[in-house]
């Protein structure tokens, strides 16, 4: 069924499971095509880039080269980039999800969008 966002999440799931994040950013961005008020399609993909994000960053600790270093920095760097908006977009759709509220403070920090985070932390009260 084409039009069915949900079957796109669940292999979408599959793929990431298996290691296939090529494969699953497809079917979560299928899925969000069908429906872009969606919340796990867009949650899933900015943990997804969130993640990877993370994995480079740990990986470039291991680095000497200053060069290299911020080479790798820079990959991860727009990887959080690519996460925030689709955290954004489950915000849209749950703006009280904690999880979610919190992964965009801590993205904000990282890519210096002080604007939004100071935002953000108004919104919660901080």
């Amino acid at each position: 069924d084409p039009g069915n966002n949900a079957l796109y999440m669940v292999r979408g799931t599959l793929h990431q499971k298996n290691g296939n994040l090529d494969k699953a950013a497809e079917d979560f961005k299928e899925a969000l095509e069908i429906d872009p008020f969606s919340f796990l399609p867009n949650y899933n993909l900015g943990v997804m880039y969130y993640n990877e994000g993370a994995k480079i960053i740990e990986a470039a600790k291991q680095i000497s080269s200053n060069e290299e270093y911020a080479k790798e920095k820079a990959r991860a760097d727009k990887k959080f980039a690519d996460a925030i908006p689709y955290f954004e977009g489950a915000l849209a759709v749950d703006p009280n999800d904690k999880v979610v509220l919190q992964s965009l403070l801590r993205l904000y920090v990282r890519v210096g969008n002080d604007e939004k985070y100071a935002e953000l932390k108004k919104k919660l009260g901080q």
